[in-house]
């Protein structure tokens, strides 16, 4: 992928750009140009080379059980080393896509993950999971984030519908995304993330407890602390003053 930001992006003050307009066609590059500057004070993505302003399926979309999937990735990240969540981050994912995700969970770079944290404080590359929350379905671009996203490789995209009080999880399985299935006891497992498992019905009837105690058991598990210890080596591997001799 052509770096969008290989050149320096302004930020800054005193620099006068055309506002964001819902519908324009613009390249990443020039869709950051005139975002960066007033971010913070309008939300805007880029899908598929056309700009979506402040979206009305975004707004204001908060309840327990967006709080419950912000925990749940939190405290995945703070005790699986190598890992990060980020709230409404900027991702650049190719020439024409910068999506504001509700959160992100990726792995970091020095533990093999492939996204980084540019100069201009915006993620680069796609991370392995994004997170949208949404009102109603009617109102929010689904297809066409599912193409963008596909096409840029992200591996996991996760919709939390607020009206419905349901969830679309989708996983990359050949170039297609597919619905992640919940288990025989209503949990979901994260293909990306081992260990990273949301209890379905918890989250639909909020219940944080049930929610929380499924993630916290699942820490636990022999294939969390595996992703560990894989992490760790890959750390461990950059570090290396040869990290391409066999060990």
């Amino acid at each position: 992928m052509n770096d969008p930001l290989s050149q320096p992006v302004p930020e800054g003050a005193g620099q006068t750009f055309a506002p964001l307009v819902d519908g324009d066609c613009l390249s990443a590059r020039e869709f950051l140009k005139r975002y960066l500057p007033r971010r913070g004070t309008v939300k805007a993505e880029l899908i598929g080379g056309l700009v979506a302003v402040d979206p009305e399926s975004r707004r204001a979309v908060m309840d327990l059980s967006t709080s419950m999937i912000r925990s749940c990735l939190r405290s995945y990240a703070i005790q699986t080393p190598g890992t990060r969540m980020d709230s409404d981050a900027v991702v650049v994912l190719g020439w024409d896509t910068v999506p504001q995700p509700s959160l992100v969970l990726r792995v970091l770079p020095e533990y093999g993950g492939r996204s980084r944290m540019s100069t201009t404080n915006v993620i680069e590359q796609a991370p392995e999971l994004m997170v949208d929350f949404a009102t109603n379905e009617g109102a929010f671009d689904q297809r066409g984030k599912l193409r963008a996203f596909r096409s840029n490789g992200v591996v996991e995209y996760l919709i939390w519908w607020s009206d419905s009080r349901t969830l679309d999880w989708y996983t990359l399985e050949r170039g297609e995304y597919t619905l992640v299935m919940p288990d025989f006891n209503g949990v979901l497992a994260s293909p990306s993330f081992p260990g990273l498992r949301l209890n379905h019905s918890a989250l639909v009837n909020q219940t944080s407890g049930a929610f929380m105690a499924t993630l916290q058991k699942s820490l636990q598990s022999p294939e969390h602390a595996g992703f560990v210890e894989r992490l760790a080596r890959k750390r461990a591997a950059t570090q290396s003053p040869n990290p391409g001799a066999s060990t």
